[in-house]
């Protein structure tokens, strides 16, 4: 089937299936519906932490898709005693199947199904699941206050974190030395103020948070050039956003980019006189660009020669929006896709599952070359690599994001950016920053906040910075309990 690794070329796209089944003695009527995780965050009466800024994954209810796993089977009895129920009504008759099975424990943990969707650990598995930390025994810590808010221990976390390195004894005094409480706590922000001007947080920390988002490879190069592309542009643009108070939401919107000696630089990039392949710059014009999504590397790594982008837009929607579709995260269908433009065989129903969303989402990338045609002029005809062509392929007015119609790159980009899923993988991002980890099951409360602070700063007109959500981070219980 051809149509299994076009999501990512380290992944086989995972078919995500949602509730099939009828059990409890019925017979079980099989066909691809992957409206479940869409129809559980669409309820009113089911809170779910896995619907907070994201879409849960298929795996919620499914081992091996199709194959339920132990909770899926409990939704689906509770669908099969659900005298309303049909095949057609899945949707509307979810959520009542979720509350019904929501006394049960699924996977005998001592949590029902109702408590694991609230806190965000998963109903079908044993080992997902919240344990508060012990309380503190033995002898007095003499230098942190153990299981209690300790402003000392925040102090020495926000330079190791963010200034990459412990402080000094004397800095540590002085700290301690301060006169009263709001002293210190302003000292410490203060000092977080600092850290995040340092060069290790500009150029080492933002960068290794990028990685995953840039995915730089080691290339062999010419004359110690990158030949396809210079992925240091998007180190310095990431970096930019992420710092100085800026905007964050220029990661998607951003229509400059910044140079090796941190100039902000406006309009089309040429390539270094000496680049072998005339690449290397970025020569999209600003009109054209969506930040981080339209950088000459991103396009050329991801889209390549490919005529519908799917991976491009995938590698978008799993850095940018936190949802990866390889893994059946942020399945949300369009009706009537996918319809296949390409001819690459993935209305087959084991493949429609995914792509009834990815499709959409990559048919705005498709007036974007990737790796550019080559000529009878040999292997410097490489002009077009990273470029806009209107006519390249057909599709873009056909793209949808989140529900809604996003006919160019720039308006997929702008939908993007004012979602919850953004702020919410901003945040996580920076989160991981701070504690080399995502958020742990008793931290998602305290992240939702942060997260939801920054949507609330764009929704009211204000700038959502990653100082902000920083300086919201190191106040949390999570940062500065030891």
């Amino acid at each position: 089937m051809r149509c299994s690794s076009l999501v990512s070329p380290s992944s086989v796209l995972t078919v995500a299936l949602p509730l099939l089944s009828l059990v409890a003695g019925l017979a079980a009527p099989v066909a691809a519906r992957p409206t479940g995780p869409r129809a559980l965050c669409a309820s009113a009466d089911v809170d779910a932490t896995a619907c907070h800024g994201a879409l849960p994954s298929c795996t919620l209810c499914h081992q091996s898709p199709p194959d339920l796993n132990a909770y899926g089977f409990a939704v689906a009895d509770a669908l099969a005693a659900d005298g309303a129920y049909t095949f057609d009504n899945f949707e509307a008759r979810l959520p009542a199947a979720i509350i019904a099975s929501g006394d049960d424990d699924s996977d005998g943990d001592g949590l029902s199904n109702l408590e694991e969707l609230l806190l965000g650990s998963l109903p079908s598995d044993a080992q997902s699941h919240f344990v508060a930390p012990p309380a503190p025994t033995g002898d007095a810590n003499p230098f942190f206050a153990v299981g209690d808010r300790d402003v000392a221990f925040a102090y020495r976390r926000v330079l190791t974190s963010f200034c990459g390195r412990p402080p000094t004894f004397d800095e540590r005094a002085a700290f301690l030395g301060l006169e009263d409480d709001d002293t210190r706590e302003r000292a410490l922000h203060a000092a977080l103020d600092s850290c995040l001007s340092s060069s290790f947080w500009r150029d080492e920390a933002l960068h290794r948070l990028a990685d995953a988002k840039i995915r730089p490879l080691e290339a062999i190069g010419f004359d110690g050039l990158i030949p396809l592309a210079d992925y240091a542009w998007d180190y310095r643009l990431f970096s930019h956003v992420m710092s100085g108070d800026r905007d964050v939401r220029d990661l998607l919107l951003a229509t400059y980019h910044v140079d090796a000696s941190g100039n902000v630089v406006a309009g089309v990039i040429p390539a270094p006189a000496d680049s072998l392949l005339d690449t290397g710059g970025q020569p999209l014009p600003p009109e054209q660009r969506a930040g981080m999504l339209t950088t000459q590397w991103f396009l050329m790594i991801h889209t390549m020669f490919s005529a519908l982008p799917r991976t491009t837009a995938a590698q978008a929607y799993r850095a940018y929006l936190g949802m990866d579709i390889a893994r059946g995260e942020g399945i949300d269908p369009v009706a009537g896709e996918p319809t296949d433009v390409d001819d690459r065989g993935v209305a087959e129903p084991a493949c429609a599952v995914c792509h009834s969303t990815l499709d959409p989402l990559s048919y705005a990338f498709s007036p974007y070359h990737g790796i550019g045609r080559y000529s009878t002029r040999g292997v410097r005809d490489l002009e077009l690599t990273g470029t806009h062509d209107p006519g390249r392929m057909p599709w873009p007015d056909d793209s949808v994001l989140f529900g809604g119609a996003v006919p160019t790159l720039r308006a997929w980009a702008e939908r993007a950016a004012g979602s919850d899923a953004f702020f919410a993988t901003v945040t996580r991002t920076l989160w991981t920053g701070a504690f080399g980890r995502p958020p742990a099951l008793g931290e998602q409360r305290a992240f939702e906040a942060v997260w939801r602070s920054l949507a609330a700063d764009a929704a009211a007109g204000e700038t959502p910075r990653a100082e902000r959500v920083l300086h919201a981070l190191i106040d949390t219980d999570a940062f500065r309990v030891p």
